[in-house]
């Protein structure tokens, strides 16, 4: 077990999906690779210091663009990095808890 899963509140599901990410130095499109309730992981060479402020958008095809916000909780450099998600809105919880299930099947 990594020092990252021991930090973890929930597991992580497995999700390619491209996201907009939004930080201090921009918008990029990125990929996330897993996400759970509390947070994901970004799957990039971009390097992105810890604790920074982050903003993203889910681009899913056929569904409505949904905003996440939160901080960076570690950084894997040149592999990407870990986000803890802010509260989240109720609508960005259902979305996510959509998505969450529609990957676990």
């Amino acid at each position: 077990m990594t020092e990252q899963e021991d930090h973890r509140k929930e597991g992580r599901t497995l999700v390619l999906e491209e996201i907009e990410l939004e930080f201090s130095s921009g918008k990029q499109l990125v990929r996330i690779a897993d996400i759970s309730l509390n947070g994901c992981y970004v799957d990039t060479i971009i390097s992105v210091p810890i604790g920074e402020d982050i903003n993203f958008v889910f681009m899913r095809p056929g569904m409505e663009n949904i905003g996440f916000s939160g901080k960076v909780a570690y950084l894997l450099d040149g592999f990407g990095f870990g986000i803890e998600f802010n509260s989240l809105t109720k609508e960005a919880e259902n979305s996510l808890a959509k998505l969450i299930k529609e990957k676990a099947e």
